[in-house]
């Protein structure tokens, strides 16, 4: 907090003495004006003040409820008068809102907006999409649980989470504790407000490249007071989710309270809560071409096999369908505060919360829909603690410091429903069996630690601190070591259904009814990674108020992020493997000011830019220490090659058995010579990621609580973390005749194909009728992909936000934010580990620049609550009638999306299947459905007695049932699938090709929607 005392005239007043009371707490400092007439205190935790003034000759005068907000500077002004007689003069204006002290673009979202705003799931972090330039990022994307969300077109995991100045990630997937499996880990009962600083902030934080949520936890006070409520959700009350075959029986409970009051009045407080949130959402199985069964069409069987096919047809249908869902979960909550004297603030605090379940790994609340059956699908169990102290000290009236402490623990173990292997079908079903991707556990364990000291010097104020990290994690993922049956489009043998180069051509589901997969996949070798790390960061941070209307702010950063993972081996064959990197050069220099003009409502001018660096998510190291290509290989067999077909196993059963739970899945020696090693490896000039950013804002209160605000925001990311192959050959371009769906009919046309296999033209023995097609000739030849994690990716992201906010004033809250933006990227990954990455070609990655997958050009988000002005006493049953009603509001529109044209089974001949899109487009060429909706809650206060008050809720998300449809959403971004490459021999009049392309008629044709209207009633009581 900082102001400035004058007299009449507006001279200032020096020595003059100045007092800040909590009237929650009773907690109170005092500091005298320096020679300018200036007052500065800092290290106040957010609340509620009342300020008082006082000099010699001069009336008192009292400012009461000076609202000071998280990470925000709150101005406050005083104008004394003569003193004619012992007074004090309470002043009832307003302090100026708009902030005149920083450059930083940062947005509150206050208590008010918490608890009075419809908010689907209960999770405050959501609520951030309530500012200008952010929307949701693809990753965990859901409309009730938003995943990560992107500030400036860089992707959510370079977001950083504090807790009352602790740290709140989950490093190892790098997103905040307890990830998005739970429902939250902090209940919103217990969240007093936070602040998303999302460009040009302070060098006091950092770890972010996006932005960095800071909040804050209430505190009890020397009033009791306490909370319970009871929220419902019932199918009978919902629509029909659109595509659905019906409506499925969901039900949420959520229910708890606080309690909070003195344990000694004006020395010691107390603040608990404790959140149940009870969710059955069963999930609805359809099949991956949206239809939700399987009719056999004419070109899947003849005469001699009808009834074959629709036996299988009818077995897929058996697996389709509802099955249970379930999900329960709770956080508890405990922190107390202790006042030694008027020169220091003590608070421990105690979180925890869990999460567990029934079929809860692959969970979508806002759609019932999935292509994947049960026997898929897993049983997940979560469990955060952290417990955390602070210790704020005032030394002297212009030196204070801030010291935190924490220690947390973020448990996540998932199991398998099915140990059978995995099976998929092209088009039908995209999962069955044994996910590949469980069982898994993570186990981190972190201690922090921060001291951050403010000097004040006149005009001049100093920060400084330190900041460390240090993190113990074990992770087990034996990723595809259950195998994997693909079916695919396959030729064999019509009468022995053996594979067979000229043979009758399969359809999926024909191959499925004969069990004839196309491929089969299964991963061998260490499942167990411990990834620790280490993190020390410095500051500088210098404000400076050059004059009462202008203010600097500069400051300089510097972090290191050290690995510590044991065991590392490299790869003689591949140098930089086994190896972790250690930036030692992490400077972030900052500039901000702020201009102010005017008085009582200023225009102010704002701007500020900075270099912001992110931590390498642990996740990468874990892959580095187990994909060295010596303690991992990999099995991949194609029914088409006879060398394959020779050995390939008999579905269903696995070729290796590695059940749940090998931490090792050793491979036999007879196959070893088919086997594949894959290295992982960070490239040898790999460099931290950072995000230049740069913002100019002008910003004007209009009126009483009113402030328009206008910003230009500029984010250019650099040395993003981008994976690619490594290990490619130089590509050839052919050409791959295109054909029907069902591959019936020849469309006329050719599609191009930068292709890094060659064709086999001659026949030998492992090619008996060419052309066939060979397999990768790569540069190092005893290994197969190098997954190089490069540090070669940018971002640019142009936006302007419009907002307007206005405090709770006459009955009336309100948000408005608008962001007009275009992000643009060449590929930055999403977490892209065990896999092959998204770069198609590693010979011309700029081919991957486009619109990035955090690109929306329009987004508008408009909040607000009402509370009518009361009848006056005297109307008896009238007033009791009319009296004690609010109504809230959430109105938020988004642009199409970015969406990625996909083509299945890997036309490129790569290796990979996760990089190839529908020749002649770049990466996200298409866009996708915009969406609209609209939340409401009313809401009916009523009054028992003198200490109680009840509150009758019923809410209703997507209120006017919009359809908002969605194609696939993934990690890597918004997809959608245009075809499939099939590799085997095609004649188009007197040539012969390898593979033809199948073209998909439902191409952008979406088959699943974000939730439909869903209607909650609720109850709360307050004391």
């Amino acid at each position: 907090m900082r102001g400035v005392v004058e007299d009449a005239t507006g001279a200032r007043i020096p020595a003059a003495l100045v007092i800040v009371t909590s009237p929650d707490t009773g907690f109170q400092r005092a500091v005298f004006t320096d020679s300018q007439g200036n007052f500065s205190l800092s290290m106040l935790t957010p609340g509620r003040y009342d300020v008082q003034a006082a000099a010699q000759s001069m009336q008192t005068a009292t400012q009461p409820g000076i609202q000071l907000h998280v990470g925000a500077s709150t101005q406050v002004q005083f104008q004394l008068l003569p003193a004619t007689r012992v007074e004090t003069v309470n002043v009832v204006a307003p302090a100026v809102k708009a902030d005149t002290q920083t450059g930083e673009v940062a947005h509150e979202i206050v208590e008010r907006a918490i608890l009075g705003l419809p908010l689907n799931g209960r999770r405050f972090t959501d609520l951030a999409l309530l500012t200008p330039g952010v929307t949701q990022d693809p990753r965990g994307l859901t409309s009730d649980s938003n995943g990560d969300l992107s500030f400036g077109g860089v992707r959510g995991y370079q977001n950083n989470f504090l807790v009352d100045g602790t740290d709140n990630n989950n490093s190892f997937h790098a997103q905040a504790r307890g990830r998005y499996r739970a429902p939250y880990q902090f209940s919103n009962e217990v969240i007093k407000e936070f602040r998303v600083s999302s460009n040009s902030y302070s060098a006091e934080q950092g770890r972010a490249g996006g932005a960095v949520f800071n909040v804050i936890t209430k505190s009890g006070s020397n009033d009791w007071h306490g909370t319970g409520f009871y929220y419902f959700r019932d199918r009978i009350f919902d629509a029909q989710p659109a595509f659905a075959p019906d409506k499925p029986d969901y039900r949420q409970d959520q229910y708890g309270g606080t309690v909070s009051g003195p344990i000694r009045k004006n020395r010691a407080f107390f603040y608990a809560g404790y959140d149940e949130n009870l969710l059955d959402a069963p999930a609805i199985v359809q099949f991956a071409n949206g239809a939700t069964t399987v009719v056999p069409q004419p070109v899947d069987y003849d005469y001699k096999d009808q009834a074959m096919v629709e036996a299988a047809a009818q077995k897929l249908n058996n697996m389709a369908g509802e099955y249970p869902t379930k999900m329960w979960g709770n956080a508890a909550f405990g922190k107390i505060d202790f006042t030694p004297s008027s020169k220091q603030l003590i608070f421990v605090r105690a979180s925890t919360s869990r999460y567990d379940g029934i079929n809860n790994v692959f969970f979508n609340p806002s759609s019932p829909l999935t292509t994947y059956t049960e026997s898929s699908n897993g049983s997940e169990d979560v469990a955060t603690e952290s417990i955390a102290a602070s210790l704020t000290s005032s030394w002297t009236s212009n030196i204070a410091t801030h010291l935190r402490a924490q220690f947390s623990r973020d448990l996540q173990q998932s199991s398998a429903n099915s140990e059978d292997p995995k099976i998929k079908i092209y088009d039908l079903l995209d999962g069955a069996g044994r996910s590949n991707l469980l069982p898994r556990q993570t186990r981190e364990h972190k201690f922090h630690v921060a001291d951050t000291a403010d000097i004040e010097e006149g005009r001049v104020s100093w920060k400084f601190g330190v900041d460390f990290i240090r993190t113990w994690i074990y992770n087990y993922f034996p990723s595809m070591s259950g195998g994997e049956y693909y079916f695919d489009d396959v030729r064999v043998n019509p009468f022995t259904f053996a594979p067979m180069t000229y043979g009758q051509s399969l359809t999926p589901l024909r191959a499925f009814a004969h069990g004839v997969p196309r491929y089969y996949i299964q991963d061998f070798g260490t499942a167990t990674s411990h990834p620790d790390w280490r993190a020390v960061a410095l500051f500088l941070q210098d404000n400076f108020r050059i004059t009462r209307h202008l203010t600097l702010n500069a400051g300089i950063r510097w972090d290191i992020q050290t690995f510590l993972v044991p065991g590392l081996e490299s790869n003689p064959l591949y140098a930089p493997s086994g190896k972790l990197p250690s930036d030692t050069n992490n400077f972030s220099p900052r500039l901000g000011f702020a201009y102010s003009v005017g008085e009582r409502n200023p225009l102010v001018i704002r701007g500020g830019a900075g270099r912001f660096y992110s931590l390498v998510p642990a996740i990468y190291a874990s892959q580095v220490q187990t994909d060295n290509g010596l303690r991992q290989s990999d099995l991949f067999l194609d029914l088409m090659k006879p060398a394959d077909a020779a050995i390939f196993p008999a579905y269903p059963n696995p070729l290796v058995s590695c059940p749940s739970g090998t931490t090792n899945c050793v491979v036999p020696a007879n196959l070893s010579r088919h086997l594949t090693t894959t290295v992982s490896a960070f490239s040898p000039n790999f460099q931290t990621p950072y995000v230049d950013q740069a913002s100019l804002t002008i910003e004007r209160e209009l009126g009483q609580k009113i402030i328009a605000t206008a910003s230009y925001l500029y984010v250019h990311g650099e040395h993003l973390i981008r994976s690619l192959d490594a290990n490619l050959p130089p590509p050839a371009i052919v050409d791959y005749p295109v054909y029907s769906d069902n591959g019936s009919v020849f469309l006329g046309q050719y599609l191009p194909v930068e292709s890094f296999a060659t064709w086999q033209t001659k026949k030998t023995v492992a090619c008996p009728h060419p052309p066939c097609l060979n397999d990768i000739q790569r540069p190092i030849p005893q290994l197969d992909t190098i997954n190089s994690f490069e540090s070669e990716a940018s971002s640019i992201y142009d936006g302007l936000t419009l907002s307007l906010k206005r405090q709770m004033n006459h009955g009336l809250f309100l948000r408005i934010a608008y962001t007009f933006a275009k992000a643009i990227d060449d590929g930055q990954d999403a977490l892209v580990v065990g896999r092959p990455g998204n770069v198609q070609n590693a010979y011309a990655v700029n081919l991957e620049r486009g619109l990035s997958v955090t690109d929306q050009r329009h987004r508008l988000v408009a909040s607000g609550i009402v509370q009518p002005r009361q009848l006056e006493t005297g109307y008896g049953w009238l007033n009791r009638i009319a009296n004690g009603w609010q109504v809230s509001s959430v109105l938020t529109y988004g642009s199409g999306r970015p969406v990625n044209a996909t083509i299945a089974g890997d036309a490129n001949q790569d290796g990979n299947t996760y990089n190839d899109r529908l020749p002649g487009y770049r990466r996200n060429a298409f866009i996708g459905p915009d969406y609209f909706t609209t939340d409401l809650r009313l809401t009916r206060n009523l009054r028992i007695g003198e200490q109680l008050t009840l509150q009758l809720l019923a809410e209703s998300f997507n209120t006017f049932n919009r359809t908002n449809a969605q194609v696939t959403v993934s990690d890597d971004g918004f997809l959608n699938a245009a075809g499939q490459f099939v590799a085997y021999s095609t004649k188009v009049g007197s040539k012969v090709y390898p593979g033809q392309f199948l073209k998909s008629s439902d191409f952008l044709n979406p088959n699943n929607a974000y939730a439909p209207r869903q209607v909650q009633f609720s109850v709360r009581a307050t004391f």
